[in-house]
């Protein structure tokens, strides 16, 4: 008897610590109280540097498939860099939405290389995410904001047919110091997901 009752105060403990670790969505005044805060320490930021690791997950992968890389970004220049070295080198740039595409030791190709329109995606998904646009497109986005302990969350999934294609869901995590995106983790429209992780985040205000 004592062992049973033991496993039910375990269980509930359990429940409990799981139950305090969910997200929970906030309500309007929360919510737009939140992305004013983020979009306001977006706004400061000239440029940001980092590393990163991406991780995708597939029911057509035996395992999840781990990629490496750096990312550069300046809002004044309107530039973001994002250079894969790991398992391969790939390197992908925008500026003023033009893309070019570097793979290997080839050279450089411009917006029209296999793979260009896919990164052009990304990268202005990216930049969104940098300026905080993201958060107040209503015209493009549903916008939802989560919160767990001290850190916000905010899910944004695609009104229009065309980012649907690309993608169903992203939810971008806030650094609870700097108010600054340092995961992002995006559902793809077949269901495989992408998770990017940012590893010291150097940001110029």
């Amino acid at each position: 008897m004592k062992r049973v009752l033991s496993v039910i105060v375990l269980l509930t403990f359990m429940t409990a610590m799981v139950s305090a670790q969910s997200w929970q969505l906030l309500n309007d005044a929360q919510s737009k109280e939140q992305v004013a805060k983020i979009c306001a320490a977006h706004k400061r930021v000239k440029t940001i540097k980092s590393k990163f690791k991406q991780t995708k997950e597939s029911a057509m992968l035996s395992q999840p498939l781990v990629s490496e890389g750096n990312l550069e970004y300046s809002s004044a220049a309107n530039f973001i860099k994002w250079e894969y070295v790991s398992p391969f080198y790939s390197c992908f740039q925008m500026k003023d939405n033009k893309v070019s595409v570097k793979q290997g030791s080839g050279a450089k190709k411009s917006s029209s290389a296999p793979g260009a329109k896919m990164f052009q995606g990304l990268a202005n998904i990216m930049m969104s995410a940098f300026n905080g646009k993201s958060l107040s497109d209503t015209k493009n986005f549903n916008c939802q904001v989560y919160r767990s302990g001290n850190v916000v969350s905010v899910w944004l999934s695609p009104k229009k047919a065309m980012m649907k294609k690309a993608f169903k869901q992203m939810k971008m995590y806030f650094n609870p110091k700097t108010s600054i995106v340092d995961k992002l983790e995006i559902i793809g429209a077949n269901g495989d997901t992408t998770t990017i992780e940012f590893t010291g985040l150097k940001v110029e205000n």
